[in-house]
């Protein structure tokens, strides 16, 4: 029998595999050590401790699910179960081309609109249209049309077109690792100034005035 999806990502295993820690040292010490990932908490003040992907930390209950799904096979989390991150591969191996940077945009800003912050505030905003809505209609029309509105469109919102065009893939050549959170995926307003401490000058619209700040998604 097909098991209940309980425990749902809410960022997907295939991301948070890239932050797997290397315990080739620790197995040295303890063969049966398994390799996770190391968390704290936002303010980093609780420690480092290591989880594996599937650990409930990364997990929500149903977090997912439609009233109207079937608790075996819900529709929202099986889509993005089956947008993993196929090309991961050919992004290692520096092999960059349409296709890939197509699919990482699309990709990049899927795990923006699928975290537990973007749903929560955007659907706090329908809920408010739906309310003003039905104050000039007899019942909740409105709150039923617009309840979990937000989540609906994630498998038909496609906003992969704007980065893509000004898409970049950023290689760690350190040996410090990239840090992540739960939020994958952050938007901040920047201007050349500040990109030029993650991107090459080379790539950067030098003509464009430094006081123009520009959505800047990473």
């Amino acid at each position: 029998m097909m098991a209940e999806k309980k425990g749902q990502h809410l960022v997907p295993a295939c991301y948070l595999g890239s932050f797997i820690a290397d315990i080739e040292e620790l197995k040295k010490e303890n063969p049966k050590v398994e390799a996770g990932i190391y968390v704290n908490s936002k303010k980093l003040d609780s420690g480092w401790r290591m989880k594996g992907v599937n650990h409930d930390i990364f997990k929500k209950s149903y977090y997912y699910n439609l009233p109207e799904d079937d608790s075996k096979k819900p529709f929202i989390e099986n889509y993005l179960s089956s947008v993993e991150s196929k090309n991961l591969k050919k992004v290692e191996a520096r092999e960059i081309d349409n296709m890939l940077m197509s699919f990482l945009s699309y990709f990049m800003t899927l795990q923006l609109i699928r975290v537990d912050k973007f749903i929560t505030e955007n659907q706090k905003n329908w809920d408010q249209i739906a309310n003003s809505c039905d104050m000039f209609c007899d019942g909740n029309y409105y709150e039923k049309l617009f309840k979990n509105i937000v989540k609906k469109q994630i498998p038909i919102c496609d906003l992969g077109e704007i980065p893509y065009q000004n898409a970049r893939i950023i290689y760690n050549n350190t040996t410090f690792p990239f840090i992540s959170s739960d939020n994958p995926v952050i938007k901040r307003e920047v201007n050349n100034a500040d990109l030029s401490m993650v991107i090459p000058n080379s790539l950067i619209t030098n003509d464009v005035k430094n006081s123009k700040e520009s959505p800047f998604f990473h």
